[in-house]
């Protein structure tokens, strides 16, 4: 990953958090399902770069903005892989699913091509109720940080004054939008909306009881936003649908009969109005759980039905400063003090499961390494 700027990896970080790139989730941090935490210290590293290199990638951000398919199925990102993922390829897969596959590349390339308009439409309005905002609460939190370091190097009380009254203005303007943002993401992100709402509440109050006390009041809060704003979207629909589909009007009347007479409003709008607030409820509630085994169930279709591909050599160089390269598509990673192995990746990642001491023997080296490889803990 190339050389960015701390402010320039936090506006990435937030675009990820918003145009979601397929198999990657925000929240949990995991890959195709694959959580670089819980790994041992050396998969950890090569998680952790590669997880980098996907999401830090110019054309995973473009794709995802599109909304082309863009999941991870090669080592790296590249025009190749987007193309496997447009027909629904799978890499080292067995004949019988590569038979599967090639019979279904062109239905999966046609539906994928269909869901382009709807997602890039969806992005577009993205753009207004969540990036935009959003790039204001990162600038301007990054500025009041900015300005409080610079008032506590002053030995000047008015500079320090200064700067202490421009980050606290920061700061309020940072808030202000970080909330336009929550609320716009209860619109145009039904399904993330109360899982950013969980992590807000963490930010603001801990990791504690408090933070997740106010985390489930903002996740329910974001439900109730999603809710109200699709009943608003149903009434101002009502007569649009109406005209369109004069067949089904019968049907929705007698839905919204009761609540329209006891609102004074037409049956129709009040059904339209009745349907549309149960698909953002469903939306924004169920569909957590729905999308969740959605994932978990692309994951291991991705993951199953593979025939063992020959062994490929992965190369350890070792170089000043205990980096090296893993020659084999996996790009430079850095390298753990004392290691010059050389074999397949199975045989080193069987050889690193056996020394499971190697963390407690370099505390500092594995710190650092943990440090440099963090830069997609995802705070937006």
């Amino acid at each position: 990953m190339e050389s960015r700027s701390p402010l320039e990896i936090k506006m990435i970080r937030l675009y990820s958090s918003i145009y979601i790139p397929d198999g990657f989730d925000p929240f949990e941090l995991t890959l195709n399902g694959l959580n670089p935490q819980l790994e041992s210290t050396h998969n950890r590293i090569v998680l952790n770069n590669k997880l980098n290199n996907f999401i830090f990638n110019d054309l995973t951000m473009a794709t995802s903005f599109f909304g082309l398919p863009n999941r991870l199925i090669e080592n790296e990102q590249s025009p190749r892989n987007i193309g496997k993922n447009l027909i629904g390829w799978q890499d080292h897969a067995s004949d019988l699913r590569e038979g599967f596959n090639a019979t279904k590349a062109g239905t999966h390339a046609l539906i994928n091509i269909a869901l382009v308009i709807p997602k890039f439409a969806l992005n577009v309005a993205k753009l207004f109720t969540e990036l935009l905002p959003g790039v204001v609460d990162v600038a301007l939190d990054h500025a009041a940080k900015l300005a409080d370091n610079a008032a506590k190097q002053s030995e000047s009380p008015a500079v320090q004054y200064g700067y202490k009254a421009l980050s606290v203005a920061a700061s309020v303007g940072s808030a202000v939008a970080k909330a336009t943002r929550f609320i716009g993401g209860a619109i145009t992100s039904p399904i993330n909306n109360p899982k950013r709402g969980m992590q807000l509440g963490k930010q603001i109050a801990g990791d504690g009881i408090g933070g997740k006390a106010l985390g489930f009041v903002l996740a329910g809060l974001s439900v109730v936003m999603t809710t109200a704003a699709c009943v608003g979207i149903g009434i101002v629909a009502a007569p649009l649908i109406a005209a369109a589909a004069p067949s089904i009007a019968a049907g929705i009347s007698a839905v919204g009969s009761t609540i329209g007479s006891a609102l004074g409003v037409s049956s129709f709008t009040a059904g339209v109005a009745t349907l549309a607030g149960a698909a953002g409820l469903a939306a924004s509630t169920v569909g957590i759980g729905v999308s969740k085994l959605y994932d978990k169930c692309v994951n291991f279709w991705y993951s199953s039905g593979k025939k063992e591909p020959k062994s490929t050599q992965y190369e350890y160089t070792k170089n000043p400063g205990n980096t090296g390269n893993i020659h084999g598509g996996m790009g430079t990673q850095p390298q753990l003090p004392g290691t010059g192995f050389k074999g397949t990746l199975n045989d080193e990642l069987k050889t690193q499961q056996k020394n499971t001491d190697q963390d407690a023997m370099h505390p500092q080296e594995t710190k650092e390494i943990t440090r440099q490889n963090s830069v997609f803990n995802f705070n937006c």
